[in-house]
């Protein structure tokens, strides 16, 4: 999962990275991945669930990137939880948008 994440994010044209993202990069992705098990045959995990997590940091154009980034990911399968309404923290000069998406995949 995590190269077919990594594989959309670029369509978006934003740097991205897991975990944590270079200081004063801006726009720029970090993303997480949480694996859940999925359904199982004859003991075999045979599909999976994945949650993901976006965080995209930005100081401008934020409405027309976040509807790009949910084109993007909506049209390579991944299904939208939520979007979060940008945040602006005290003394940041930039707003951070978080994503949660699903995808389910076969293991086969």
């Amino acid at each position: 999962m995590r190269k077919e994440l990594k594989r959309v994010l670029n369509l978006t044209n934003i740097p991205n990275t897991s975990v944590k993202r270079p200081e004063d990069s801006f726009p720029y992705i970090v993303y997480t991945i949480k694996d859940f098990a999925g359904a199982f045959a004859d003991n075999k995990e045979e599909s999976s669930k994945y949650d993901i997590y976006l965080n995209l940091y930005i100081k401008q154009d934020i409405n027309d990137t976040v509807d790009e980034i949910k084109k993007i990911m909506n049209d390579n399968g991944f299904t939208k939880v939520v979007i979060n309404d940008p945040v602006m923290f005290d003394g940041l000069d930039y707003y951070q948008v978080t994503f949660n998406y699903t995808k389910y995949k076969s293991n086969n």
